[in-house]
């Protein structure tokens, strides 16, 4: 009688064991599919991020070249004034903001 009741305490222990090994297995299956999901959202991401970046760049580019040659005929332009030694006033009001900063050497507020 004693051999049977510990047999079955010994099927109830690995029955029990067995059970928290599955639950144990779900848990980290769980897991695992969770951290996919979170690796792909996340490369999804970097991807987008990465193609503005680009484009943020190019922009950037872009309006540096633009500068760059603002600055090339503004100084041309200053160069022929001085040079000319023309007294002609150029009103204020034509001159744009980013050739007042070029000429008195500040930043913009931009």
């Amino acid at each position: 009688m004693e051999h049977i009741k510990t047999t079955e305490s010994l099927g109830q222990n690995r029955i029990n064991f067995a059970s928290a090994l599955t639950q144990l297995s779900d848990e980290l299956t769980t897991v695992a599919a969770d951290t996919e999901r979170s690796r792909k959202q996340l490369k999804s991401a970097v991807e987008k991020y990465l193609v503005e970046i680009s484009k943020s760049e190019g922009v950037r580019d872009r309006a540096e070249k633009a500068y760059d040659t603002s600055k090339k005929e503004l100084d041309k332009a200053i160069q022929l004034l001085s040079s000319t030694g023309s007294t002609k006033v150029i009103p204020s009001s034509m001159i744009p903001d980013c050739a007042n900063n070029v000429i008195t050497g500040k930043k913009s507020r931009r």
